[in-house]
């Protein structure tokens, strides 16, 4: 009796499975004449004999079904992990284009079957992981295709991995993908990701649907390549003696092409890629001139709807403007998951309906962001007597409407006007010179551990944000709604609220109450493209680098490789926040369990920072920055010789000091020992009690009055620090009195 529906959704008994939960769901769920073949060729037929020994019957009534998934799922279970895990990550695979989305992907890739007998075992199946299990087995290129089908629709939305480049051409871009093409592509992408190796280039022709529910041919471009070599410790079974297998990873990248809408989509972890890559697809693929209209990407800033929903009537050449209006707004008043909303005619003032319902001080002027505006546009076209409406619907996440409009004319108006309103910036790629142009103020932002930074940090530090927006490392992510300001060394917290003149805010005075003026851009918010940001930043300065050996030791640290001072190699790294006590002390233990490393450079993104971290030299990056004309970033010889003056002192210094950067911060230099940064009023006044002690010629000082001296109610000293700190300090710094007993501490001198 064949397996029926209702017969592979009953249960099976309780057990603690523990063997992935994709393997589990598809013993219990797929059916058994999908499973079978899947056991007999998945891995090679490794695992046909464990599963399908004793030989499954062909009889199968409701009972036989039950006991032979309690069957399967007991052997599952007795598998050995490095057995388990490769059938769980095939049994992923196969479930996510079982469920959801996935199946509407699945489906198109199977729509490329041409054979006959193939047509019909796949539509035979009985349900979609069925389907998903047959295609896995019998055409590993369609799965394949339509797992990337899926993933392109998954990662829009996400935005570090997605980006969107809408093409600048007037005319058709014609696409026919040939051998040509591909190893010319392969060999550009090659070029433009300065790649050691070869990279190779798939394409695949698929069917998708227009915003109308029509079919539009979609070109999908597979791009695989190997990343920096590394390697993995073996254990060898015969001897058990380690070997190491060195490998390349696998870097992939995916492009789509939508012809119809003139666009090109990519997909990669990496920022510089999917510029890249999207570049070398429209000159290699779509023959197009980059050269005087480089491919940008277009970003949609709603912030300035935020300060007011009404818009000028401006001069577009071509064509006559009759009225330009706000008809839809929703926003996000408070909470990411609230929203409100306004919608009016074309023949309304927004703004006057909005104060007309909710007053002055209305809703949308007091939002955080806005997650969706639509503009009416009614015009004429000159030589046309009819006049036309034309709808600009602009969404979060940097979403607009006119992509997918299928008229020319429309689309050139409709970012004409944007353009002119401030609403569309231009992304475009930097050269080097721009880059180096731009680094005092990266490097500012690469300082920060925060991911949105207020629109004042911008103002303070005189920087420009629009000519960071433009090179596309922050992005207006709306408006602060209070403020936290300074009054006579008390912090108030103030709300903020429009003023009625254009780009300008107030709040009332927590004091006397009057109103007081701050420019728009101080309570806007910024998010900073931290991976955009920091791939650049880390790039530019290992160029500089004789040998490349980039290594994340931290969040906060990064290992650049070694550079040569006068042919001396020496250790390099790149830190952020060293003017915070806690990552100071975090760092210093990272880098004092690399000491064998000799004395090395911290190349660090603020100017706020001790001389040294461990047996290290810290030099800010603004400052070795070079003057002169040429593409070098960084002055190597300034660098080395800021080095070598302050070489003695990271390795302690020629006299035992107790140096205070802050009230909260202070250094301890001993002679021939890294200097140890310490944080915190308690911790250094205990090493000021024993820097004294030296200085009078009784280094002992008795335990009790060292935590008197801090000011602490601890027993022992171990208390005031962090105990992976204490560890590097005790018996290297402090410690036990020689031959004495023990309640005392000294400096080791």
């Amino acid at each position: 009796m064949g397996e029926t529906k209702t017969q592979t959704s009953q249960a099976v008994k309780a057990t603690s499975f523990k063997n992935g939960v994709s393997l589990h769901r598809l013993l219990e769920t797929a059916p058994l004449d999908a499973l079978e073949p899947f056991f007999r060729d998945v891995e090679d037929g490794a695992h046909a004999s464990i599963f399908l020994t004793p030989a499954w019957p062909s009889q199968r009534d409701d009972a036989v079904i039950l006991e032979l998934r309690e069957h399967l799922l007991r052997v599952a279970n007795s598998l050995a992990s490095d057995v388990a895990v490769p059938l769980d990550r095939h049994a992923q695979r196969i479930l996510t284009l079982a469920d959801g989305r996935g199946t509407e992907a699945l489906n198109r890739a199977a729509e490329r079957l041409f054979d006959t007998e193939k047509i019909a075992a796949f539509h035979g199946q009985l349900d979609a992981v069925g389907r998903s299990v047959w295609l896995y087995q019998n055409d590993q290129l369609l799965f394949d295709e339509a797992e990337s089908l899926f993933y392109v629709d998954h990662y829009r939305n996400f935005g570090r991995m997605y980006e969107a480049f809408e093409l600048d051409a007037r005319d058709e871009v014609r696409f026919v993908w040939d051998e040509t093409v591909r190893e010319a592509l392969e060999a550009e992408i090659q070029k433009t990701l300065e790649l050691n190796g070869r990279c190779s280039v798939t394409h695949l022709e698929t069917t998708g649907k227009d915003q109308d529910g029509n079919d539009q041919v979609q070109h999908l471009i597979l791009v695989r390549h190997g990343g920096p070599l590394s390697s993995v410790a073996e254990f060898l079974e015969a001897d058990g003696t380690r070997k190491e297998r060195y490998y390349r990873p696998l870097n992939e990248a995916t492009l789509l092409y939508v012809p119809d809408e003139g666009v090109l989509e990519i997909f990669s972890a990496s920022p510089a890629v999917r510029q890249r890559v999207a570049a070398a697809f429209a000159q290699v693929g779509l023959k197009m001139d980059l050269s005087d209209r480089p491919l940008t990407l277009k970003q949609y800033d709603l912030s300035r709807f935020l300060s007011s929903l009404s818009l000028s009537t401006p001069t577009v050449p071509g064509f006559d403007i009759e009225r330009v209006a706000v008809v839809e707004v929703d926003c996000r008043p408070d909470n990411p998951k609230h929203r409100a909303g306004l919608k009016v005619t074309l023949a309304d003032d927004i703004e006057a309906v909005a104060q007309a319902m909710f007053g002055q001080d209305h809703i949308f002027k007091k939002a955080v962001s806005l997650a969706r505006v639509v503009i009416a546009v009614r015009y004429t076209r000159h030589g046309d007597s009819k006049a036309k409406t034309l709808n600009i619907t602009l969404s979060e996440p940097n979403r607009c409407n006119l992509r997918s409009n299928r008229d020319p004319v429309q689309r050139d108006l409709g970012y004409a006007l944007l353009s002119s309103w401030g609403v569309l910036r231009q992304v475009v790629a930097m050269d080097a010179e721009q880059e180096k142009a731009h680094f005092p103020a990266l490097m500012m932002l690469y300082d920060q551990t925060i991911v949105e930074v207020p629109g004042n940090y911008f103002l303070t530090r005189n920087l420009d944000p629009v000519a960071l927006q433009e090179v596309g490392f922050i992005e207006r992510k709306g408006r602060y709604q209070s403020l936290l300001i300074d009054e006579d060394g008390t912090s108030h917290e103030v709300s903020v609220r429009a003023s009625g003149k254009p780009g300008v805010v107030v709040y009332d005075h927590p004091e006397d109450g009057r109103k007081v003026e701050l420019p728009y851009l101080a309570v806007e918010k910024f998010s900073v493209r931290r991976d955009w940001l920091d791939e650049i930043v880390v790039k530019r300065l290992s160029a500089h680098m004789a040998t490349n050996s980039l290594v994340k030791l931290d969040d906060l640290l990064t290992f650049l490789g070694a550079i040569n001072f006068q042919g001396v190699p020496v250790p390099c790294y790149l830190a952020r926040d060293l003017r915070t006590p806690g990552s100071l002390q975090r760092l210093d233990v990272i880098l004092r369990s690399r000491a064998d490393q000799g004395v090395g450079v911290v190349l660090s993104g603020g100017r706020d920072h001790p001389l040294c971290l461990g047996s290290n030299v810290i030099v800010c990056v603004a400052e070795i920055l070079s003057s002169g004309g040429d593409e070098a970033l960084i002055d190597v010889a300034k660098l080395g010789s800021t080095f070598e003056q302050r070489k003695q002192l990271a390795q302690g210094g020629s006299v035992i000091d107790l140096v205070r950067t802050d009230v909260y911060s202070a250094t301890l230099y001993i002679p021939g020992k890294p200097s140890l940064p310490l944080s915190g009023q308690k911790q250094i006044d205990f090493f000021q009690a024993l820097v004294d002690a030296y200085r009078t010629g009784v280094p002992a000082v008795p335990t009790k009055r060292l935590m008197v001296a801090a000011g602490s109610t601890a027993a022992t000293p171990s208390q005031l620090f962090r105990p992976e700190v204490w560890r590097a300090i005790l018996g290297v710094y402090v410690g036990p009195p020689p031959l004495s007993k023990r309640g005392s501490f000294q400096l080791l001198v």
